[in-house]
């Protein structure tokens, strides 16, 4: 089994973002699985079964303006997930995703904290109208994210390859 949640990418405006920050972005959560795909992968081959979970984010399906080096990162995580399902389903391996929205953490704090600063707003006030955008109405728990990671890696789910769960309490309007 192997497990991958490679870091948060960082946001702003789109113009603003000069061509380091999204290649550190693209280096860290894309080629960093990309590299560790590359080397867990053929081992699995040669075993003859395993299972590949990435922790990717539905930033992917649903990319906010100023979050687009994550959003693309996790956009080519997807098409790898659904490419490599092919690749490495004849040899027992399955590969799926968790495509998290917002989890409650340190990091989703600080994004309260500039979206406040942002709209001229507390961050209490800030998260409350992301709320009302999700059908559940709060944000996940890291456990929950994680019992979908675990599920995704178990046995349990023996007939999943090439596909994403999306975690976000009914925030993605689209399939």
């Amino acid at each position: 089994m192997f497990v991958s949640a490679a870091g948060a990418a960082q946001g702003g405006v789109f113009w603003e973002i000069d061509d380091a920050a999204w290649q550190r972005n693209l280096d860290i959560k894309l080629f960093g699985t990309i590299r560790a795909l590359r080397a867990v992968a053929p081992r699995m081959i040669a075993q003859r079964g395993g299972r590949i979970v990435l922790v990717v984010g539905n930033s992917a399906r649903q990319p906010e303006p100023r979050m687009l080096p994550g959003a693309a990162a996790n956009a080519a995580l997807l098409a790898i997930v659904r490419g490599l399902a092919e690749e490495l389903g004849p040899h027992g391996v399955a590969i799926n995703a968790v495509n998290p929205g917002p989890v409650r953490s340190s990091r989703w704090d600080t994004l309260m904290q500039a979206a406040a600063t942002r709209e001229g707003c507390t961050p209490a006030e800030a998260e409350a109208k992301f709320l009302e955008k999700t059908a559940l109405r709060r944000l996940a728990t890291p456990e929950e994210v994680a019992t979908h990671v675990a599920f995704l890696a178990s046995p349990r789910a023996a007939h999943l390859t090439g596909t994403s769960l999306t975690i976000d309490g009914g925030s993605t309007k689209s399939p």
